[in-house]
């Protein structure tokens, strides 16, 4: 009767759903953590041997998971395989398998070409650049006449450089000059968390005035032993000899022999 393609169900709202009702767009610090997830599935994906290239990665395809203990953000899920492949370099998709979404499929994608691993490299910084920005890149063939690709940080200031170039890497016309692993994507996007779970807290609350300290005179201070003296090398010093007391010793002598004399 025909094919039917089985999957599990995933609870939650996509991230085209969650772009929508914050306006048109979201921040960095939701979008990033979520991204890092997806890229963890295609590393997989793209791992296996042969490759499994998911063909149709979007926000409408990025399911999250309400939030729990594990993920306090709920955890982005890779959802609807419908028209992924296994890559074989030999081989060229059917036209009854191709199957594109405007701003999000690469120009390959049209039948110009293969599609592989950078297929979904593609799909992935086009996500990014809509969620981030809350527009679609424009779709491919339009872009292969007349390139008219906003640059991500004009439309969105707030995004950062590092961000913003792998984005443009990613859309690039040519799969040569995008980031030929998915790896490479993910290492701009963990630096970025990385970054952002390593800032300090900003001090609202100006800091308590130190402490006045009353300072008692200063007591004489002897003559700074030479490099070579004993104090120097640690050495315990003499003690000072105190002057014989002569003078007393002649006045008992004296006061002696007026007894003498006195006795006699």
């Amino acid at each position: 009767q025909g094919q039917y393609l089985v999957m599990d169900f995933i609870e939650g709202q996509d991230l085209e759903e969650l772009r929508v009702q914050a306006g048109g767009k979201l921040s960095d610090a939701q979008v990033l953590p979520w991204i890092d997830q997806v890229c963890e599935a295609l590393e997989y994906l793209h791992s296996q041997t042969p490759a499994v290239i998911h063909r149709d990665i979007k926000p409408a395809n990025i399911k999250i998971t309400p939030p729990d203990k594990h993920n306090p953000q709920g955890r982005a899920m890779l959802v609807d395989f419908g028209v992924a492949k296994v890559y074989d370099p030999a081989l060229r998709t059917t036209m009854g398998a191709r199957a594109v979404t405007p701003g999000y499929s690469p120009i390959e994608q049209y039948g110009q070409g293969a599609t592989d691993t950078r297929s979904d490299i593609y799909a992935l910084g086009a996500t990014l650049y809509s969620l981030l920005t809350g527009q679609a890149p424009p779709e491919a063939p339009g872009r292969a006449a007349q390139d008219a690709l906003l640059p991500p940080g004009q439309a969105n200031p707030a995004i950062s450089p590092a961000v913003e170039d792998v984005i443009l890497k990613s859309l690039r016309m040519n799969p040569q000059l995008r980031c030929q692993e998915v790896g490479e994507f993910r290492a701009v996007i963990s630096s970025q968390l990385s970054i952002s779970s390593g800032q300090m807290p900003v001090v609202t609350q100006a800091p308590a005035s130190p402490p006045i300290v009353h300072k008692a005179a200063a007591p004489a201070v002897a003559p700074s032993p030479s490099p070579l003296s004993p104090a120097t090398l640690g050495v315990p010093l003499p003690q000072a000899r105190r002057p014989f007391p002569w003078k007393w010793v002649m006045a008992g002598v004296l006061v002696g022999l007026a007894l003498l004399l006195a006795g006699l």
